[in-house]
């Protein structure tokens, strides 16, 4: 009778946890609950991306996302090579596996992790992943990264992933505090005509009204120079000509590698050629250097000191 019971008890537990979705092993004795909910959203590709409510396994290719899924509390699993991240980050992520550099990503890597996600950004060698990983199951969202709202979008929605809504709010209302503080100062403020550079002397590009810098530079209040040449692209090769034309009252030199002769060069260019002599911001000495990492592309929530130095730049 009791071996009858002890069988009866061991029945019943087993049913109870089929009908609950649970498992359960002798070395286990834990249950462990699968996730099955899923939410849709439309990446920055247009594409309806269909993904786990709270994913457990994400890998991450560009460092604005990680950034901003790390600062709600977030795990990954996989991301870029270290090497193009910020000291801070790199530490966060050490033991994290690499999946190759962000911009030629490995996709048997990134399959050999099973992600329940992959997040990108909209560059042609993440998207071109999408087939691969749609082959394994693995969805992947292309995030917009293109403004500084994208970055309030970003932070909730990876609230939402990550179920720490509570964080994004306080890392968003951050944010916002901060934004509103250089909106007020800006306030009463001339507009200044401004040129934002970003390359190399001797291959140097115009920041037009699409790059993620030359749309804070509106947010800041400045004339951006680059719009007036109703490109559709990010950025355009420089013509001096344009720049003796629209005669800037400031320059942003947006310097890619933190090597000193670069910024020296470029001074000595302007110096020695003539063409630069008489743009305004060259007599009056108002040129400004800022790093890649916070202008370049869109900073995550390191945007607040891309927007203290680009207000110093303009108006200090």
């Amino acid at each position: 009778m009791r071996l009858w019971n002890a069988v009866a008890c061991a029945s019943v537990l087993c049913g109870l946890m089929v009908l609950s979705g649970c498992s359960w092993t002798a070395d286990t004795p834990t249950a462990v609950t699968q996730e099955t909910s899923t939410r849709t959203e439309i990446d920055k590709t247009g594409t309806s991306v269909t993904m786990p409510s709270h994913p457990k396994r994400v890998v991450i290719l560009n460092t604005a996302n990680i950034d901003m899924y790390l600062a709600v509390e977030g795990t990954i699993v996989g991301r870029m090579d270290a090497a193009s991240l910020t000291g801070e980050l790199q530490e966060k992520v050490k033991n994290i596996p690499s999946v190759g550099n962000t911009y030629n990503p490995d996709v048997e890597k990134i399959i050999s992790l099973h992600p329940d996600l992959v997040i990108g950004m909209n560059i042609a060698n993440h998207i071109k992943l999408r087939e691969a990983l749609t082959s394994a199951n693995i969805p992947l969202y292309i995030n917009d990264l293109d403004s500084f709202e994208d970055v309030n979008r970003s932070l909730q929605l990876f609230g939402e992933l990550t179920n720490h809504p509570d964080i994004s709010k306080v890392q968003i209302e951050k944010i916002n505090t901060v934004f509103s503080d250089y909106q007020g100062k800006i306030k009463d403020k001339p507009h200044p005509k401004t040129l934002l550079l970003l390359g190399t002397p001797g291959n140097l590009n115009v920041s037009t009204d699409h790059s993620f810098s030359g749309k804070l530079l509106d947010t800041l209040g400045a004339d951006n120079i680059g719009k007036y040449m109703k490109s559709e692209a990010p950025y355009v090769p420089l013509s001096l000509e344009f720049i003796q034309e629209q005669n800037p009252e400031r320059i942003i030199f947006v310097v890619m590698y933190p090597d000193p002769s670069i910024k020296e060069s470029f001074l000595k260019e302007m110096q020695s050629n003539p063409a630069w002599q008489h743009v305004k911001a060259v007599e009056t000495g108002q040129i400004h250097y800022v790093p890649g990492g916070l202008f370049a592309l869109n900073p995550g929530t390191r945007i607040t000191q891309t927007l203290e130095l680009m207000y110093k730049a303009l108006y200090e």
